[in-house]
């Protein structure tokens, strides 16, 4: 089979370090076994995902060598079908929709999944989790348990907005996406998305969690905290060559070559032992 993964931005601003390092990440792992890497646009959340950020994410991209295999998935553009499988799990009994408020459920818990409720205006759509514990195998940490996990996930809110765990389950179904290649702290959801493939009756695929770029000790370099564009503060040589060092990867010969150049060395020499698994505070300048 060939190994096929992705790399999904979600386009609230553009590229800070930490997306690159998931991106190099992604893309090196994919090209070092010969195969695919595809992009997917997670544009869903319409409040976050101003217009014209995806232009300039895949700007950045490109600018950065990435050359990406197939056509770009763009998420907005792909609703219906989302829309379709969370009627498949509503028809299956594996969700249920919730007319709760957030005021009456600081009263008492949720009894809607005993309701049968219908879907309307006033009902967002939530997948049952069977297990509060899971586990799952990962590529770079071994064995993963997560405990605490909550009885419930929101697939459409009331306002029609898909979550991410919907589209994102969806979506690496129909891209036939091999492994998932992201950042550790999208662990915790891990075991219920597992989950869903079984609900879609569909095959999961394998995981790799890297660790996470940090600002400090407490946050990571991300939109939500206001990390700046990486491009904006580094040649996007220098941008490549400092994701590869994040990632433990051999950077010696790589600072006189293009960043095509540069991905498609780094590919030829991609280690996945030598990454680490803890994140590290990281300085951008």
């Amino acid at each position: 089979m060939t190994y096929k993964g992705r790399f999904a931005p979600s386009p609230s601003g553009r590229l800070h370090f930490g997306s690159i390092v998931c991106a190099v990440a992604a893309f090196l792992r994919a090209k070092s076994q010969d195969g695919l890497c595809c992009l997917r646009i997670e544009d869903l959340d319409l409040e976050r995902c101003k217009t014209g950020n995806t232009k300039a994410i895949l700007d950045d991209l490109n600018t950065l060598g990435f050359v990406f295999d197939g056509e770009v998935l763009i998420q907005t553009q792909n609703t219906k079908r989302y829309l379709k499988q969370g009627d498949y799990l509503f028809t299956n009994n594996e969700a249920f929709y919730c007319s709760c408020t957030r005021a009456l459920l600081k009263q008492r818990p949720c009894t809607c999944s005993s309701l049968h409720l219908e879907k309307s205006d006033n009902t967002a759509l939530f997948y049952k989790v069977k297990n509060n514990k899971g586990s799952f195998n990962d590529a770079l940490r071994g064995e993963v348990f997560v405990d605490n996990i909550q009885n419930t996930v929101c697939l459409i809110r009331k306002d029609g907005i898909i979550s991410y765990n919907l589209a994102c389950v969806t979506d690496d179904i129909d891209m036939g996406i091999t492994e998932i290649v992201r950042g550790a702290d999208l662990i915790d959801i891990t075991p219920v998305q597992i989950e869903m493939y079984e609900a879609f009756k569909a095959c999961k695929p394998n995981y790799l969690h890297i660790p996470l770029a940090l600002m400090d000790e407490n946050h990571k370099l991300s939109k939500q905290n206001h990390s700046k564009a990486a491009l904006d503060l580094m040649a996007p040589e220098k941008v490549l060559i400092k994701a590869l060092e994040f990632l433990n990867q051999d950077i010696s010969n790589l600072h006189t070559l293009s960043c095509r150049q540069i991905l498609q060395k780094a590919a030829d020499r991609f280690t996945l032992s030598s990454i680490n698994t803890t994140d590290k505070v990281i300085s951008i300048n």
